[in-house]
């Protein structure tokens, strides 16, 4: 795919036969690109990149075959500089579709292996003298135990997991080191920096769509979105998506916070500019995002 900062649509078709596979996803990866999927009707389901190469397919009806376009952006993550990140773009940065293929998820093993993972950093990151470090250390060692113990049964990763989430989710008498985490989802997605503004504008879309099929899905958490401007694009360029938006923020599971038209850095030329980002910033969100 070529050249830098282009855009190319790959159309997609799972056949109807494989529609009734509990956890099929597709693994999608374009050697560091970013892509937009959407599905049949033209609605925005996902970003993808080389941090998220996974969707779950969904079928609409049992009958019919799933379709999805998927939006290619010639850049990565953090644009295409030549030789490290913050250089000139590469104008001869080109990507190829490195793995194209449908996949059946086992959720047990998954939840076991991301349990583990956070066990694993929990003990890594905390101090070593405090009881927290080694009561992650105990769990994630008794979970290997019963896995290995029990010659990885299915039985044995129903198991796993209800150790874990004792530990995790504070079901467990475990000690008393334990701490209570409030976590707020964000894209901290600058408006202009290593890429064009139309870019930044797909990556708005990409990021927020994620953020938006995740809360249809179910998911509970919490995100804010911290630049006006971004809203404001996606209610020009993605007006549906912004619907969608609109009706999470109603939920309180989206949330608008900031206020300001951009996250300037402050050097700006006088007072009257930085009161005039937040005056603009606040009548849209009062405008725009608030109101019915």
């Amino acid at each position: 795919f070529k050249p830098l900062w282009s855009q190319h649509w790959v159309k997609v078709i799972i056949p109807a036969t494989m529609c009734n596979i509990e956890n099929l996803y597709l693994h999608w990866d374009v050697s560091g690109a970013e892509s937009l999927v959407c599905d049949g009707d033209g609605n925005l389901i996902q970003g993808m990149s080389n941090k998220r190469k996974e969707l779950k397919v969904v079928s609409k009806s049992p009958n019919e075959d799933i379709l999805y376009f998927i939006q290619v952006s010639c850049t990565g993550l953090f644009g295409a500089g030549l030789n490290g990140m913050i250089n000139p773009p590469n104008p001869d940065q080109t990507y190829s579709l490195v793995r194209a293929h449908l996949f059946v998820r086992d959720q047990a093993k998954y939840e076991v292996f991301m349990d583990l993972s956070v066990l694993y950093d929990i003990a890594k990151e905390s101090d070593d003298k405090t009881s927290l470090c080694y009561d992650a250390m105990y769990t994630a060692n008794e979970i290997i135990n019963v896995l290995t113990l029990n010659n990885h049964s299915v039985e044995s990763y129903h198991q796993a997991i209800i150790i874990g989430s004792n530990f995790l989710r504070g079901g467990s008498n475990i000690g008393s080191s334990r701490d209570t985490i409030h976590a707020i989802g964000n894209c901290h997605i600058d408006s202009a920096w290593l890429w064009p503004y139309r870019e930044t504008i797909r990556k708005v879309a990409r990021s927020w769509s994620t953020t938006i099929s995740l809360f249809e899905a179910g998911k509970v958490f919490n995100f804010a979105g911290s630049q006006v401007v971004q809203f404001s694009w996606l209610k020009r360029f993605y007006p549906k998506l912004f619907a969608a938006l609109k009706v999470q923020v109603q939920k309180g599971n989206f949330t608008p916070v900031g206020g300001s038209w951009v996250e300037m850095d402050t050097n700006i030329p006088n007072a009257e500019s930085m009161i005039r980002q937040f005056l603009y910033g606040q009548k849209f969100y009062k405008r725009r995002i608030w109101s019915s």
